[in-house]
């Protein structure tokens, strides 16, 4: 994510990925409604977010989105994974 590259220099890389962590707000446990995801820097980090221009802001929350749409991936794939067999293997016993 080359364009959080001045964010980084600014704030600190650590902060900067911290900021663009989801954030789950609520629970999902009435039916139909679905748990909300924001950002972490708009919750967790205000000094960060109230100082940052709408355009930086624009570059975490496209940082959130694209990270969002890799642990959903991610989370599909853990699903299709098949733990595979013992079969002729023994395990060694210590």
């Amino acid at each position: 994510m080359q364009y959080l590259n001045a964010l980084e220099a600014q704030w600190g890389a650590a902060r900067i990925h911290q900021a663009i962590q989801p954030l789950f707000i609520g629970d999902g446990e009435e039916p139909g409604d679905p748990p909300i995801t924001v950002l972490n820097a708009s919750v967790n980090d205000p000094d960060l977010w109230n100082h940052l221009s709408s355009d930086d802001r624009e570059r975490l929350y496209l940082a959130f989105m694209e990270l969002q749409y890799d642990l959903t991936e991610l989370a599909a794939d853990l699903h299709r994974v098949a733990e595979p067999g013992l079969g002729g293997f023994e395990l060694d016993t210590l």
